[in-house]
């Protein structure tokens, strides 16, 4: 019942994924970059958007959701 979903979701992911613009290189950290564990509160599009861009800078990043199911948007 998921599995249609869950397919659904992981290409759309991965098509957001490809056409996002690599990050850039923050001057501001002098070739020392910190690396942060986050929690993401929800798993919204605002939520992976987040997560996703805090991922490509090399932070763990853990998403909590409350749904205790996928839904489309």
């Amino acid at each position: 019942m998921l599995a249609p979903l869950v397919a659904k979701l992981s290409k759309q992911l991965s098509l957001f994924l490809k056409s996002a613009p690599e990050p850039q290189t923050d001057p501001a950290d002098h070739g020392n970059p910190v690396h942060l564990d986050v929690i993401v509160v929800g798993a919204g599009l605002a939520g992976l958007a987040t997560a996703i861009a805090l991922a490509r800078r090399n932070h763990k990043v853990t998403i909590y959701e409350q749904a205790q199911r996928l839904a489309e948007v």
